[in-house]
C-alpha cells in the first residue's frame, strides 16, 4: 500500500494518495486541490482491485 502524501498516475492523470483504508480494500487519489476549499478537491476512490494501475511518479519511489 502506498503511504499518503505519494505522488501517483493513474488513468493518466497525476495525483496525490489522500487516504488509505486500513484494511486494504481502497484508496483515495486526489487530482485537484483547492486548499482555502477542501469540498471542491477532486479525488477518486481507486478499489483493491484497481491498485495494479496505480503508478508512482519517476522519482518518487522512496519509502521511510
Amino acid at each position: 500500500m502506498l503511504p499518503v502524501g505519494t505522488q501517483v498516475e493513474y488513468d493518466g492523470v497525476l495525483g496525490f494518495v489522500k487516504f488509505v483504508d486500513p484494511m486494504g480494500e481502497c484508496m483515495t487519489i486526489c487530482t485537484k486541490v483547492f486548499p482555502d476549499e477542501p469540498v471542491r478537491n477532486v479525488c477518486r476512490v481507486i478499489y483493491k482491485h484497481q491498485f495494479d494501475d496505480v503508478k508512482l511518479v519517476i522519482g518518487n519511489n522512496t519509502h521511510n
